[in-house]
């Protein structure tokens, strides 16, 4: 059982669509793993870190044996019927605000490493999270407005999605990943609130040209005591 194809396939344009990304994946179901797909063929031996807690959530999935590099995503088959019951193209609230925001996150990290790998550019853990974290926000806002029908969100609204993905993250994992989903929680929570006073088009060429920068010059920006002034981030664009 797998997420929705309406539902992913409308995720992977959108996001594709606002970095202007050429990931090379024409169909998400090959990389789509659910319960028994991951019991039998990852068991938790994915190679970036090994996970916090008892494995049940859904992840990226990263496998390499001396040849090319493997991406999947695991999504248990509890969130996808979760998703399927309380469904975030009709409805975004706190029943189906978590579920959702996990699938976005593994889709963001999926797309952006198929893009990584690619283009052979490097990319660090804790960029990965950092940019899932202001694709979150953004697609939440998209379907948020979508599902009230409002053209800009209003200031309750945002804050409602600022809680729900940046507040109290990172609580109770060991280190150093919760100090790294704290870290990306900051910088991702002081990009998008730099945000709030440009255009959507504005907003997208920001997007685009910030995340095509290396790490380090994201980083440097994003900790500058006068960020965004500093870094020119609202200007020129």
């Amino acid at each position: 059982m797998m997420p929705q194809a309406s539902l992913l396939t409308r995720l992977q344009r959108l996001i594709e669509t606002t970095y202007d990304w050429t990931t090379g994946i024409q169909s998400l179901a090959p990389f789509l793993v659910g319960d028994h797909g991951y019991k039998v063929f990852y068991a938790g031996r994915e190679i970036l870190e090994e996970s916090p807690g008892d494995g049940e959530g859904p992840r990226t999935l990263v496998t390499w044996r001396g040849g090319p590099i493997s991406l999947s995503v695991y999504y248990p088959d509890a969130l996808v019927r979760h998703l399927e019951e309380i469904n975030p193209l009709k409805e975004i609230s706190d029943k189906n605000v978590v579920a959702f925001s996990l699938l976005i996150e593994e889709l963001d990290h999926l797309l952006m490493l198929a893009w990584c790998a690619r283009y052979a550019r490097k990319v660090r853990l804790l960029e990965l999270e950092f940019h899932a974290n202001v694709t979150k926000y953004f697609v939440l806002a998209h379907f948020l407005g979508r599902a009230t029908r409002r053209v800009r969100l209003t200031s309750a609204q945002r804050e409602w999605i600022y809680h729900c993905l940046f507040w109290e993250v990172g609580e109770g994992l060991p280190e150093p990943q919760g100090h790294r989903y704290r870290t990306a929680a900051r910088l991702a929570l002081r990009f998008v609130r730099s945000l709030e006073s440009v255009s959507a088009v504005e907003r997208v060429r920001v997007l685009r040209r910030f995340a095509r920068q290396s790490w380090a010059s994201q980083r440097t920006c994003l900790e500058s005591v006068d960020f965004p002034a500093r870094s020119g981030l609202l200007g020129a664009v």
